[in-house]
């Protein structure tokens, strides 16, 4: 069968992207070549617009070089792991946002009493390395502490509105009204010191000033860019929370070239932004026979076999990580925890975004020990 989570063969899906800009065809060997090519253009050409010099640490942190790169080797370090079941410690968020984050919880709590937990809920995210302990504890007090009333933004596709969900549910214990996934309105997540959280839908990271009217006034289905690189905009948000689809119709030297202008544009309008950039994920056909975690990330043959290109999604990841990390920003690595959890998707057709509580929630807790280990160096 083609992938180890399947319970029964299953017809692979038809759509499939330019068959150019995929590289099925191709043995392990040479993805990876062409993965180390892709890693040196984009090197090199992130070089010519963030010169080494002047980009040593990471930007909107009092970080020092050294500490710059210590930083970068535990985030590594904490991304690379297994998910242990362990009920007792498993980390849960209440989801108190959009319902159909909730619709595991709501399914399941239907034949289930409420002191029972889903099967996907039990698990804990755990590194390999002993010399990176991620703390499990996460305090929404002490965070924004950490934060220090700076707002963040969060920009990407719709997949990436999920963290929106997440930073919410940890931070607050309300819900909140969010009209559409497009473009939402920024809500408060700290209160003694006021501090904003914003989600703009832009597919592409884009660095479009205006929204341009392509279809009688709405967006397209396929690409959504509502514009977040105005001088206003970032001035007002100095965190910003990246994640770009890797599976549109661009090819490799194009997807390096917009997100090197991209980040240009960025550090150009707002020097000192603080930008996390988070890896995009690949999804799960036929989630819904996933009954646990994968013990080992796919194979490369295994990978090859995705639809939607997402068989190229660790290749434009690794792009990503080059420009991100010269341009002074952090490339956070959740995908490496992701990917291995073809459980808890949302199903009936989603096998991308998780219900939440869920696999997801574990991110929170990376993200939270992301500001704990910033402050160390302020």
């Amino acid at each position: 069968m083609d992938f180890p989570w399947y319970q029964r063969p299953h017809t692979r899906p038809q759509f499939r992207p330019n068959i150019d800009l995929l590289s099925t065809d191709l043995s392990a060997k040479d993805r990876r070549i062409l993965l180390e090519k892709a890693i040196l253009q984009a090197k090199k050409l992130a070089l010519r617009k963030f010169p080494a010099a002047e980009y040593t640490t990471i930007r909107g942190t009092n970080l020092t070089a050294t500490q710059t790169a210590a930083f970068r080797e535990k985030l590594t370090c904490w991304t690379m792991g297994q998910w242990i079941r362990d009920e007792q410690n498993s980390f849960r968020l209440k989801h108190l946002q959009e319902p159909i984050y909730s619709s595991c919880d709501h399914k399941f709590y239907k034949t289930h009493k409420e002191s029972e937990k889903r099967e996907e809920t039990k698990y804990v995210w755990k590194p390999y390395s002993q010399a990176c302990p991620v703390s499990r504890k996460v305090s929404s007090a002490r965070w924004c502490k950490l934060l220090k009333g700076r707002n963040m933004l969060l920009v990407g596709d719709l997949a990436h509105y999920q963290y929106h969900e997440l930073f919410l549910d940890t931070f607050r214990d309300d819900p909140t009204v969010c009209f559409g996934e497009l473009n939402c309105k920024d809500h408060t997540i700290c209160k003694h010191k006021d501090t904003r959280l914003r989600y703009v839908r832009n597919d592409i990271l884009s660095t479009i000033r205006k929204f341009h009217n392509r279809d009688q006034g709405h967006p397209l289905a396929n690409i959504v860019e509502w514009p977040f690189v105005s001088s206003n905009m970032l001035s007002s948000y100095p965190i910003l929370i990246l994640s770009r689809t890797t599976q549109l119709d661009d090819n490799d030297v194009l997807f390096t070239r917009r997100l090197i202008h991209t980040m240009k544009v960025i550090r150009e309008t707002s020097p000192d932004a603080l930008v996390i950039y988070q890896s995009s994920s690949i999804g799960h056909p036929f989630c819904q026979d996933a009954e646990r975690p994968l013990s080992k990330e796919l194979s490369d043959d295994e990978l090859k076999r995705l639809p939607y290109g997402w068989s190229e999604t660790k290749r434009r990841n690794a792009i990503a990580k080059t420009i991100v990390e010269a341009s002074g920003g952090i490339y956070l690595d959740l995908a490496a925890m992701t990917d291995l959890r073809p459980d808890g998707h949302i199903g009936q057709g989603d096998c991308l975004r998780y219900c939440i509580p869920g696999p997801l929630d574990a991110t929170m807790q990376i993200y939270y020990n992301v500001f704990l280990e910033l402050e160390k160096g302020a």
